[in-house]
Protein backbone atom coordinates (compact mmCIF):
# COMPACT_ATOMS: atom_id res chain seq x y z
CA UNK A 1 0.00 0.00 0.00
CA UNK A 2 0.76 3.86 -0.72
CA UNK A 3 2.35 5.85 2.07
CA UNK A 4 0.98 9.28 2.53
CA UNK A 5 4.18 10.61 0.86
CA UNK A 6 4.25 8.23 -2.02
CA UNK A 7 0.49 9.05 -2.39
CA UNK A 8 1.26 13.20 -2.64
CA UNK A 9 3.83 12.98 -5.09
CA UNK A 10 1.43 10.62 -7.67
CA UNK A 11 -1.43 12.94 -7.36
CA UNK A 12 0.97 15.83 -7.75
CA UNK A 13 2.40 14.30 -10.25
CA UNK A 14 -0.93 13.36 -12.39
CA UNK A 15 -2.33 17.11 -11.67
CA UNK A 16 1.39 18.20 -13.09
CA UNK A 17 0.13 15.86 -16.22
CA UNK A 18 -3.01 17.33 -16.43
CA UNK A 19 -2.53 21.09 -16.36
CA UNK A 20 0.45 20.59 -18.96
CA UNK A 21 -2.08 18.81 -21.22
CA UNK A 22 -4.08 22.08 -20.51
CA UNK A 23 -1.90 24.17 -21.42
CA UNK A 24 -1.02 22.64 -25.06
CA UNK A 25 -5.02 22.81 -25.13
CA UNK A 26 -4.95 26.60 -25.07
CA UNK A 27 -1.82 26.67 -27.05
CA UNK A 28 -2.94 27.22 -30.43
CA UNK A 29 -6.14 30.14 -29.30
CA UNK A 30 -3.13 31.81 -27.83
CA UNK A 31 -0.39 31.48 -30.27
CA UNK A 32 -3.55 33.07 -33.11
CA UNK A 33 -3.59 35.66 -30.56
CA UNK A 34 0.04 36.99 -29.85
CA UNK A 35 2.41 34.27 -30.78
CA UNK A 36 5.03 34.80 -27.86
CA UNK A 37 1.88 34.08 -25.66
CA UNK A 38 1.77 30.41 -27.63
CA UNK A 39 5.67 30.00 -27.16
CA UNK A 40 5.21 30.31 -23.50
CA UNK A 41 2.24 27.95 -22.81
CA UNK A 42 4.29 25.66 -24.63
CA UNK A 43 7.03 26.22 -22.53
CA UNK A 44 4.82 25.94 -19.36
CA UNK A 45 3.04 22.44 -20.85
CA UNK A 46 6.84 21.00 -21.26
CA UNK A 47 8.01 22.14 -17.75
CA UNK A 48 4.79 20.59 -16.47
CA UNK A 49 4.71 17.51 -18.24
CA UNK A 50 8.18 16.83 -17.98
CA UNK A 51 7.96 17.28 -13.88
CA UNK A 52 4.99 15.13 -13.71
CA UNK A 53 7.14 12.90 -15.51
CA UNK A 54 10.04 13.23 -13.93
CA UNK A 55 8.30 12.70 -10.69
CA UNK A 56 6.38 9.33 -11.65
CA UNK A 57 9.63 7.71 -13.30
CA UNK A 58 12.00 8.72 -11.05
CA UNK A 59 12.46 6.26 -7.67
CA UNK A 60 13.98 9.06 -5.78
CA UNK A 61 13.56 12.85 -6.44
CA UNK A 62 15.59 16.13 -4.89
CA UNK A 63 13.80 18.69 -2.82
CA UNK A 64 15.10 21.21 -5.32
CA UNK A 65 13.04 19.52 -7.81
CA UNK A 66 10.11 19.74 -5.57
CA UNK A 67 10.41 23.40 -4.67
CA UNK A 68 11.11 24.54 -8.07
CA UNK A 69 7.77 23.06 -9.21
CA UNK A 70 6.65 24.60 -6.03
CA UNK A 71 7.48 27.86 -6.63
CA UNK A 72 6.23 27.77 -11.00
CA UNK A 73 2.77 26.47 -9.82
CA UNK A 74 3.00 29.72 -7.55
CA UNK A 75 4.06 31.74 -10.37
CA UNK A 76 1.55 30.77 -12.81
CA UNK A 77 -1.01 31.49 -10.03
CA UNK A 78 -0.19 34.80 -9.74
CA UNK A 79 0.82 35.54 -13.13
CA UNK A 80 -3.04 34.35 -14.31
CA UNK A 81 -4.16 36.56 -11.42
CA UNK A 82 -2.41 39.85 -12.65
CA UNK A 83 -3.54 39.46 -16.49
CA UNK A 84 -7.19 38.58 -15.09
CA UNK A 85 -7.03 42.35 -13.30
CA UNK A 86 -5.15 43.74 -15.94
CA UNK A 87 -7.77 42.30 -18.38
CA UNK A 88 -10.24 44.11 -16.21
CA UNK A 89 -12.79 41.17 -17.62
CA UNK A 90 -12.57 41.70 -21.29
CA UNK A 91 -11.04 37.86 -21.12
CA UNK A 92 -13.81 35.35 -19.57
CA UNK A 93 -12.73 33.09 -17.07
CA UNK A 94 -13.44 29.41 -18.45
CA UNK A 95 -13.60 25.99 -16.97
CA UNK A 96 -10.83 24.81 -18.43
CA UNK A 97 -8.64 27.62 -16.71
CA UNK A 98 -10.58 26.91 -13.56
CA UNK A 99 -9.23 23.10 -13.81
CA UNK A 100 -5.57 24.20 -14.44
CA UNK A 101 -5.58 26.92 -11.87
CA UNK A 102 -7.01 24.41 -9.43
CA UNK A 103 -4.63 21.81 -10.46
CA UNK A 104 -1.28 23.76 -9.81
CA UNK A 105 -2.91 24.78 -6.45
CA UNK A 106 -3.45 21.14 -5.55
CA UNK A 107 0.22 20.47 -7.05
CA UNK A 108 1.00 23.06 -5.06
CA UNK A 109 -0.29 22.16 -1.47
CA UNK A 110 0.80 18.23 -2.02
CA UNK A 111 4.24 18.63 -2.58
CA UNK A 112 4.22 21.18 0.33
CA UNK A 113 2.98 18.30 2.49
CA UNK A 114 5.54 16.63 1.04
CA UNK A 115 8.41 18.03 1.97
CA UNK A 116 6.81 18.95 5.66
CA UNK A 117 6.53 15.51 6.48
CA UNK A 118 9.38 13.26 5.14
CA UNK A 119 9.88 11.14 7.36
CA UNK A 120 6.25 9.58 7.21
CA UNK A 121 7.30 7.79 4.04
CA UNK A 122 9.34 4.33 4.20
CA UNK A 123 10.43 4.69 0.78
CA UNK A 124 11.73 7.78 -1.40
CA UNK A 125 10.35 7.95 -4.64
Amino acid sequence: MQNSKGANVIAASGLLLLAGVLHLVALPERYAAMPALGVLFFVLAALQIGAGSLFLLVKKHSRTVSTFVIFLNAFLILLWIITQLLQQGNEPITFLNMVRKISELIVIALLWADQRHPKKASSDL
